[in-house]
């Protein structure tokens, strides 16, 4: 199995500014669902590790060869190859080809965020933009070719966070395609989309924090199969409160949707009343970050708690 990896040495040898970066994600998640039609409850363990050679070819172009191992404890396991180049025209501008970068804090509504585990590596296209008061993200990650008997698929992310003083805003979207328009034996296209846009504010509350309020809005579309002229669209909206301080963050949130539906999305939030509260804490040392989630949920009047610990870390050589 190294030996397919092999190759990807040889690069090192053309460039003098070279270094070795290692990045390991590890997940605990764990469901406690049941009673609810919309998602079956489940635990699982997992790892992600990723090391890539950083290959400077000048000042705005690099280079990042490696490969990228994936495991779920008692489950899947595999290697697969890294590989990507970055144009960087300014600081705050840089388009990726190949490999992305992943974890793309979409909502939950949007993307489920065990998919970023799940779903060992994205590749395609990614444009990424960081300002001091806006910061955006785009991509194109093309999970599969189309074949004979298989139909294409690909997705297109776009996130977009607005800050200035006490106000604070975002625009998600995320669009899913299948492809089939030569498959006559096969479903037709299918095309599956939905919006956030949100709106908040934030204000510090003496020595317990920074309070937060923000009002999302949600829509979705979905036509199953073209070729049946067919499609389907929902709403939902949002109101989420946080108290973040030295100990934490505290939350509640409530969801009210009607015919809301994404297949990457978190299937709860086909709920008509979804409700969630919740404790997180973050503790970051320098290259290591842990994540802490304690949460007790109401999707429709049924009780849908959950954990979810992270451990990460990211090392330059």
């Amino acid at each position: 199995m190294l030996r397919k990896f092999a190759f990807l040495l040889f690069p090192v040898l053309l460039f003098s500014s070279v270094h070795f970066t290692l990045e390991n994600y590890s997940l605990f998640y764990n469901f406690e669902y049941k009673s609810n039609p919309y998602y079956d409850g489940r635990t699982f363990f997992g790892d992600w590790v990723q090391g890539y050679f950083n290959l400077e070819i000048n000042k705005k172009v690099k280079a990042q060869a490696g490969a990228i191992l994936w495991r779920f404890y008692g489950g899947d396991r595999e290697l697969l190859p890294y590989i990507a180049v970055i144009y960087s025209p300014s600081h705050h501008l840089s388009f990726r080809f190949g490999n992305l970068e992943k974890f793309h804090s979409l909502h939950r509504a949007l993307y489920f965020d065990t998919f970023y585990y799940e779903r060992p590596s994205e590749r395609g296209f990614q444009l990424s933009y960081h300002g001091n008061i806006f910061q955006s993200e785009a991509w194109i990650n093309w999970e599969r070719e189309m074949k004979k008997l298989v139909q294409e698929n690909f997705e297109v992310g776009f996130k977009g966070n607005f800050r200035w003083k006490a106000l604070f805003s975002s625009l998600q979207y995320h669009y899913v395609h299948y492809g089939g328009e030569y498959l006559e034996h096969h479903n037709g296209p299918r095309d599956d989309m939905v919006f956030m846009g949100s709106l908040g504010l934030k204000a510090g509350v003496w020595v317990l924090g920074t309070l937060k309020l923000s009002f999302s809005y949600f829509y979705s579309y979905l036509i199953p199969d073209r070729w049946l002229e067919e499609h389907s669209s929902g709403r939902g909206n949002e109101f989420l409160l946080s108290l973040s301080g030295k100990y934490g963050e505290v939350f509640a949130s409530n969801w009210n949707g009607d015919g809301f539906y994404h297949q990457d999305g978190d299937p709860l939030y086909q709920g008509k009343n979804l409700i969630w509260l919740g404790y997180r804490k973050e503790v970051i040392l320098k290259n290591f970050r842990l994540n802490l989630v304690l949460t007790s949920g109401w999707v429709d009047g049924v009780w849908v708690p959950y954990q979810k610990i992270e451990v990460s870390w990211k090392k330059d050589f």
